[in-house]
This record gives C-alpha cells, sequence and structure tokens, in this order.
C-alpha cells in the first residue's frame, strides 16, 4: 500500500475519533455517526464541483452554534466512482436534520422538527416529558421524536373536541366538503415530501408511499363528492295533512387508531368521511410511524386555519397500547376505528361493545389465491404478490395474469399487509407450471433501499418483525414444509 493510501486511512481515522472524544469531553453522544455510500453515475468531478458547498474531501468543519458536527468524505480505493461519507452529528436534533435520506428540505415542508408535540387539538399542541424516538428501517438512522399523550393531556383534547363538535356540526355538509377538498389540495401539493416519508419511516417501496398518499387525495375526493349526498328517505304518513323524512345525524367524537403499514391512508379513510358527516376525530397513529402522523396533522391544520375552524375538530394522540386504550374506554367516544392485528381487534372489540359503543375494525387475514388451469399466470402470479386478497385459479385460468398477481400480492409492503396473500391453493394440472412460474419471479426480486426505484421489496418495520418471519420459517421447516426460494434475514452493514 503506497504511501497516500496509508495517509488517507490514518486521516479517516482521525476524523472519526476526534468528535468521538470531543463528545466524550463534552458529555455528549458520542454514537451520532452516519455513513453514506454513493455511486456516481456520470462525471464524478462535475458531482463534486455542483456539491462543493456540502461535500469537501477530507475536511472538518465546525458548526457556528459551536456543538461540534463535522464531516469527510474520501474517494473509495476500488472505484473511482465511488464515495463514502461520514457525517458526525453532537446531538440528536442535529443528526436527524443533516444526511438522512429524506432530507430537511422535506422536514421543512412538512412541518417536522427533530423534537415534535405528539399531543394535538389543532393549531395548539403541548409537550410531554417522554417521547417515542422514531428510527428508519431503511438505514437505522434517527428521524425524530414524538411526544407521547398523558392522561391529563387525553382529558384535554376530549374536551377541546367535545366544544367543537357543537360547532362543527352545525355546519352545512357541503361547506364542510369544501374544507375537506382543500386539504386534498394540500396532500396533492405535499405527495412527494410526504410519499417520501411514509416509505422511509415505514419502509415500503417509494411508490408504495407515493400510492397511499394518492389513497388519501381519493378518499377526499370521494368525500367531497358525499358531502352533497347526505340523503335521507321521505314518505307519506297515515295521518292527513302530514309528511314523514329521516335525517342522518353525526355521531360526536371518532377515535381512530392506525397501524404502521399504512401509517396515513388509513387515517384518512376514516377521517375524511367522519368530518363530512360532522364528526370530530382524535386520531393515535402508531407508535412505530409517529412522524407521519404529525406530518399529516400539521398539512390538515393549515387549511383548518385558512378557515378558520374550530380548534378540536381533529385532534392527535401518541403512544403505546395504554394511550390507545383512553380511547376504547372513553364512553365520551361512541365509535372507535381500529386497524392492526386479530388479537388486537378482539381486545378492541370487547371493550368497546361492553359500553355498548359502536366499532370498525380493519384486522389480519389468512388470505389465500385458488389458482386454476385456466388462469392468466401473467396476470396472477404477480398481482399475488402485491396485495390480492382472495383470487380464484382455475385450469382454464391465463397464466399470463395469475403469475403477475400473485407474487405482487405477497411481497407489496414487504408482506405486512392485512391483504398480502399467503396461501395459494391450485388446481392440480397447473400445480408444477405454477410453482416454477413462481420459483422464477422471486429471483428477480430485488430488496433493498425502497426509496431507490431499482428495488422491488424494502425492510420489515422492526426486529421484532424480523423475528416474527424467522419463526414463521422454522415452523414451516418443523411441519414438513418445503421452501422452494431460499430466502431468509440478509447480512451486512446495509441490513443492519
Amino acid at each position: 500500500m503506497d504511501k497516500k493510501k496509508i495517509m488517507k486511512k490514518i486521516l479517516l481515522i482521525l476524523i472519526l475519533i476526534i468528535p468521538f472524544l470531543n463528545n466524550i469531553a463534552k458529555d455528549q453522544n458520542p454514537y451520532l455517526i452516519r455513513m453514506h455510500v454513493i455511486e456516481i453515475e456520470g462525471n464524478t468531478n462535475a458531482f463534486i464541483q455542483a456539491n462543493k458547498d456540502y461535500y469537501k474531501p477530507l475536511a472538518v468543519q465546525a458548526v457556528k452554534d459551536g456543538k461540534w458536527a463535522g464531516w469527510a468524505m474520501f474517494r473509495s480505493f476500488s472505484k473511482s466512482n465511488v464515495f463514502v461519507f461520514f457525517h458526525h452529528y453532537s446531538s440528536p436534533e442535529q443528526y436527524a436534520k443533516g444526511g438522512s435520506i429524506w432530507g430537511s428540505d422535506i422536514a421543512k415542508k412538512l412541518g417536522l422538527k427533530a423534537k415534535n408535540n405528539g399531543t394535538s387539538t389543532g393549531q395548539k399542541s403541548y409537550a410531554s416529558k417522554e417521547y417515542i424516538e422514531s428510527y428508519s428501517p431503511v438505514d437505522g438512522a434517527y428521524i425524530g421524536s414524538v411526544g407521547v399523550t398523558t392522561k391529563a393531556d387525553y382529558e384535554r383534547v376530549v374536551k377541546v373536541s367535545q366544544k367543537a363538535y357543537t360547532k362543527w356540526r352545525t355546519m352545512p355538509s357541503p361547506k364542510r366538503g369544501e374544507i375537506v377538498r382543500q386539504y386534498g389540495e394540500a396532500l396533492r401539493a405535499n405527495k412527494d415530501s410526504l410519499g417520501k416519508l411514509v416509505s422511509y419511516e415505514m419502509g415500503k417501496s417509494l411508490q408504495e408511499g407515493y400510492g397511499e398518499v394518492q389513497e388519501m387525495i381519493d378518499i377526499c375526493d370521494f368525500a367531497v363528492g358525499l358531502s352533497r349526498q347526505l340523503y335521507g328517505l321521505t314518505m307519506d304518513s297515515e295521518r292527513p295533512n302530514h309528511r314523514m323524512y329521516e335525517q342522518w345525524h353525526s355521531l360526536g367524537l371518532v377515535g381512530i387508531i392506525s397501524a404502521f403499514n399504512f401509517p396515513v391512508a388509513v387515517w384518512s379513510w376514516n377521517s375524511m368521511l367522519a368530518l363530512v358527516c360532522g364528526d370530530v376525530c382524535i386520531w393515535k397513529p402508531s407508535e412505530k410511524a409517529p412522524m407521519c402522523g404529525v406530518a399529516c396533522q400539521n398539512i390538515l391544520q393549515k387549511v383548518f386555519k385558512a378557515n378558520k375552524v374550530p380548534e378540536g375538530v381533529s385532534c392527535l394522540i401518541n403512544g403505546d397500547y395504554k394511550v390507545g386504550e383512553y380511547l376504547t374506554k372513553d364512553k365520551r367516544v361512541p365509535l372507535i376505528s381500529a386497524t392492526g392485528s386479530t388479537r388486537m381487534g378482539k381486545i378492541v372489540n370487547a371493550e368497546v361493545a361492553g359500553r355498548l359503543g359502536r366499532t370498525i375494525l380493519e384486522l389480519g387475514g389468512n388470505n389465500a389465491i385458488i389458482i386454476t388451469p385456466s388462469a392468466d399466470m401473467n396476470i396472477v402470479l404477480p398481482g399475488a404478490v402485491i396485495i390480492i386478497a382472495l383470487l380464484i385459479i382455475t385450469p382454464s385460468a391465463d397464466m399470463n395474469i395469475v403469475l403477475p398477481g400473485a407474487v405482487f400480492g405477497a411481497v407489496g409492503t414487504a408482506g405486512q399487509r392485512c391483504t398480502s396473500t399467503r396461501r395459494l391453493i391450485i388446481h392440480e394440472s397447473v400445480y408444477d407450471t405454477v410453482k416454477n412460474k413462481l420459483k422464477k419471479a422471486y429471483k428477480q426480486i430485488k430488496i433493498g433501499n425502497p426509496l431507490s426505484a431499482k428495488n422491488h421489496v424494502g425492510p420489515l418495520i422492526d426486529t421484532d418483525a424480523v423475528e416474527a418471519y424467522s419463526e414463521t420459517l422454522r415452523r414451516v421447516k418443523e411441519e414438513g414444509g418445503k421452501i422452494i426460494v431460499a430466502g431468509g434475514v440478509l447480512e451486512g452493514k446495509e441490513y443492519k
């Protein structure tokens, strides 16, 4: 190894060690170090020139506020177009702002901070002593933190919501629909930023992240139309000169508990319809994707502020299942919509039914695709990998349709959807054909950073999900199952 390479390595070690020791001396977290490996297509010198204000080869700089935050870049020894970037941050706030995949521009557009209040009644929000820290399953990087709602803060939210309901329900439904329409427009303007946040915090592919925000936009459009169709029947009375009619009334406070796999869309499905019907909403997002909840609330409140909507029409609370129990046990909340596992749904249903409340439950499934000989495999198998819950495949099925559907239904959102394909029921006459085509399809699937359009599948949400996946594979083998496409937990620094 020549002297230049040795000097580069020594300098790199110093760059890593100096901030480590410096942070220890200042009693700060020494572990906030992020590394990126970037392969540049095209002229590398042009890239350096275009980014010279941010990336400076083998350089260390100080931050103006006095807190040390340095970074460095060096060219790979093996490839001239591959660069490794090291970023050092002296606080979680700096770490969240600098170097993350979705970047500070997106955080600014969505109104996100390194530390966010997790309890909000609209224009007002409340700090907390306890916070949920959100780390991306994509690269393990710290995204930000969200405050946990206390019982006292929850009571404050409910009281503000009750007051808001008395005003919101009297607003004509077409006017409520107009406010929802404006929220849909705001989502269109923020689709790119919110879609990337969904992908980065939850781990689904970028196209799925964009698709989830599009579902929010679509439900806004649907709700706008619904706001002018809240019809009631009219009928003759047996009494002379009398006529009868029915009029639907809003319920009041609607509690929404959403899951990590659809961190924004499920809330919108419930809340936009509830809002045009005259209800007010209290939302508890998943504690595994709390930043998405804050972002949605921030966008909505800008619309509400412009329309002078009463404080408390759409509220946000955060925390684990204990905070969710504030809603499920509260007699002041007549309707609970909860999305999650079947086990969770049974608990929620029993609790709410015990107080004669109402529930909307969207729970897990054990979805099957039935493949008949007439199925078109080019359509069925890809779809089965993504989302299809039930597909019947007969001997006459066109395999060009069957195969795409089957594969797509299973691997979409890394198989973490309630509608994910879990079983294939295949007619014996096409069994071998389907199996061989599936093997070929799975070998073409690329797993990696979901923000890259080259990859089809991103990471599971957390290490608990990985362990559950591994345990399922163990059970398959124990029960006599055969794995036809070798899988398992991916190894390497980029997968930790």
